[in-house]
């Protein structure tokens, strides 16, 4: 007789979108059982998006990489000697921050560093309690730290047919979410600022395009935070490529060059799943 065919679980998810908004997003998927899913996935990528994801790279050197979850923006944490914060994500109360690390069995206070790819509100709504929790340090490029520190709320401009409904979005939600600023302790040049003192091997480089003042932090591992440099998935654009809200387009395949040429194979965008960077490098 064969082997039996793996149940099918019905999972309910269910978009976080406020109440205020009188918008209900609902779907069902049928989705393996625990041990079944985990098998499948490892033969793909070796991790399940958005969970825990570990790389082995070098000699002694782990880098890990977590996928923070988030209903709108994702940001990562990095640990290697040290460990630091790529965004501070949406707003999300203390509670919830502190839920997100229990199964990676990360202390908050163990947090040196945030590093902001740039300061539109998705992406700096949660960093005050980011910072109570952990004393870390935040750092923008300076030409967005009075956004930050002034709880500013600049938005992009569309750039191509899927930026409409997002942009709509995008100021449906700003205004639903009211925040404080916080101070920036770190004003990033566009020179390029070495991760070392923070336990990380890596830097932060100087990506406008989306903002005038984007950051992405690239890894020795060739790694590449970009923010919404990229974007992948929907509902943000169907696959990976273009932002779809930003400043100019030539800009940012100007930074695509900038993080290719500086050694980027892999690119986490805060929007969708992550992907190889040879995508970018054939949209040039």
């Amino acid at each position: 007789m064969g082997s039996a065919a793996p149940r099918l679980d019905r999972v309910r998810l269910r978009w976080i979108i406020p109440a205020e908004a009188g918008i209900r997003l609902t779907s069902v998927i049928p989705v393996l059982p625990a041990a079944q899913c985990r098998g499948m996935m490892s033969a793909r990528t070796g991790s399940l998006w958005p969970a825990r994801a570990r790389r082995q790279r070098g000699e002694g050197m782990r880098t890990e990489i977590h996928r923070l979850p988030g209903a709108i923006t994702g940001c990562y944490l990095i640990k290697e000697r040290g460990l630091i914060l790529v965004d501070a994500g949406p707003p999300q109360k203390a509670e919830q921050l502190l839920k997100s690390l229990r199964p990676l069995s990360v202390d908050p206070r163990d947090i040196s560093l945030v590093v902001l790819t740039h300061a539109h509100w998705d992406h700096i709504c949660a960093l005050t309690e980011w910072k109570r929790l952990s004393g870390c340090k935040v750092a923008v490029n300076h030409r967005e730290k009075e956004w930050v520190e002034k709880a500013l709320k600049p938005l992009p401009r569309v750039l191509n047919i899927w930026g409409i409904s997002m942009a709509l979005f995008t100021r449906m939600l700003a205004r639903l979410h009211p925040f404080g600023g916080s101070p920036v302790d770190i004003a990033l040049d566009d020179s390029g600022t070495s991760l070392e003192p923070f336990g990380v091997s890596g830097r932060v480089l100087h990506t406008p395009g989306h903002t005038p003042g984007s950051m992405s932090v690239l890894l020795d591992t060739g790694d590449a935070f970009v923010g919404d440099l990229a974007m992948n998935g929907f509902p943000a654009r169907p696959g990976p490529g273009m932002p779809t809200l930003g400043d100019d387009p030539d800009v940012v395949k100007t930074s695509w060059r900038l993080l290719l040429d500086s050694g980027a194979k892999r690119i986490y965008p805060a929007h969708g799943k992550s992907f190889d960077a040879d995508v970018l490098r054939r949209k040039l």
